[in-house]
């Protein structure tokens, strides 16, 4: 049961990563082939519209990064919650290894707050959900700032000041 724990834990974090790849990848190709249609002479309406319409589409991609990120946030909070019961279960918290000094739970543990996790994970869980400090917060913060860039490009391109 802990190496599931373990290897759900581990999926989550692949899963967020290459959503990360999948969304910041389609942001940057969105957006070039924006720039590139702007930057083009010949076209005019045409590439204004299919830069207005790329543009919405980024912006769609981006909310749905949003969205995705919170429910791999969620799931991920799940499975870390299931595999510190575990450890608690197994002792680990409570052995001290001689040669590193803390215990043998593995790094991706909850140290500061257990107690509550343990006592109440519906609150633990919602008082984590978007924390600063972590990777996913800065990824929110990134998914803002592409939606942000989104709705200034296209609100440069749909009145047509540069």
């Amino acid at each position: 049961m802990y190496d599931l724990a373990i290897e759900r834990t581990r999926d989550l974090h692949a899963d967020v990563w290459n959503g990360v790849r999948f969304f910041t990848g389609l942001q940057v190709v969105i957006l070039t082939a924006v720039g590139a249609l702007a930057g083009s002479r010949s076209g005019g309406s045409t590439h204004t519209a299919t830069q207005l319409a790329l543009l919405s589409i980024a912006t769609g991609f981006s909310l749905l990064g949003l969205y995705a990120l919170r429910g791999h946030r969620r799931y991920y909070l799940e499975a870390l919650r299931v595999k510190t019961v575990l450890e608690e279960e197994l002792q680990l918290y409570s052995h001290q290894h001689k040669r590193v000094h803390h215990s043998l739970a593995l790094p991706w543990s909850v140290t500061d707050n257990r107690n509550q996790l343990l006592e109440d994970p519906e609150a633990w869980k919602s008082r984590m959900v978007f924390r600063f400090g972590t990777i996913t917060a800065a990824l929110f913060i990134a998914y803002v700032g592409f939606i942000i860039l989104d709705m200034a490009v296209l609100a440069i391109t749909a009145t047509g000041t540069v």
